[in-house]
C-alpha cells in the first residue's frame, strides 16, 4: 500500500529540518544565498508506504547543496515508488520521468497492445464485428475490451510511462526495460519549475 502526500509551502516552510534544528525556510534561504540564486517552493511530495518501497528522486539540471545531501533541486524532477531493483536503474526511469513528463503510468494491457504486430490499433467500435469475420478478435468480444489504449502507435506525444520509448534508447520502451528487469513502477510524480499544481 503506497500512499502520496503533497504538502503546500505554508505547511511545509515553518516545519523543523531534521538536522540543523532550523526551519526548512530558513535552511533553504540559507542554501540558496551561498549558492547566490533565487527558488521558490511550491509543493513537496512525499510517499508513504510499506518497507518493501524503495524511493529515487532525480533532478535535471541537478543543483548540489553540500549541507543537505538528500535534497534534490533543479528545474524538472521526478520521485518514483518502485520494488525489485537496483539503484541505478531506478535512477535511470527516474530520469527518464523528469525529462518526458509522462501523466500516468498506464496499464499492461495497453503495452502489450503496443508490443503485439498482430494486434490492429482500433479507432473505432464499428471494426469489432469485421475483425471477429476476419478471426482477428474472439466472437462475441467485448467491444470496450478491445478499445482501451489501442487508439494509437507510438508517438512522440505519447504520455503513459509505460508505452513510451525509453530516453536515449528509442527502441526500447519502458515497459520493455521493466519486464527485462523485473523492476516494478509502484507510483511517481514529475515535477516542474513554474507548474501551477
Amino acid at each position: 500500500m503506497l500512499r502520496q502526500i503533497t504538502l503546500q509551502p505554508e505547511e511545509l516552510l515553518e516545519r523543523k529540518f531534521w538536522k540543523n534544528g532550523a526551519t526548512i525556510a530558513q535552511t533553504i534561504a540559507l542554501e540558496l544565498g551561498n549558492l547566490g540564486v533565487n527558488a521558490k517552493l511550491n509543493r513537496a511530495v512525499a510517499f508513504l508506504g510499506s518497507s518493501d518501497l524503495q524511493v529515487a528522486a532525480y533532478t535535471f539540471p541537478t543543483v548540489g547543496l553540500p549541507s543537505l545531501p538528500n535534497v534534490y533541486l533543479g528545474q524538472h524532477g521526478a520521485l518514483l515508488a518502485y520494488r525489485n531493483a537496483n539503484p541505478k536503474l531506478a535512477e535511470r526511469i527516474c530520469k527518464h520521468i523528469a525529462l518526458l513528463k509522462p501523466k500516468s503510468l498506464g496499464t499492461w494491457k495497453e503495452f502489450e497492445a503496443y508490443r503485439n504486430p498482430h494486434l490492429p490499433f482500433m479507432t473505432e467500435v464499428e471494426q469489432v464485428p469485421r475483425l471477429e469475420e476476419e478471426g482477428v478478435v474472439p466472437k462475441d468480444a467485448l467491444e470496450e475490451e478491445y478499445q482501451v489504449g489501442w487508439s494509437r502507435p507510438f508517438s512522440e506525444d505519447e504520455d503513459r510511462l509505460l508505452c513510451q520509448e525509453l530516453l536515449m534508447e528509442p527502441d526500447m520502451v519502458v515497459g520493455d526495460l521493466l519486464k527485462e528487469s523485473g523492476m516494478e513502477v509502484v507510483d511517481f510524480v514529475h515535477i516542474s519549475y513554474g507548474e501551477k499544481e
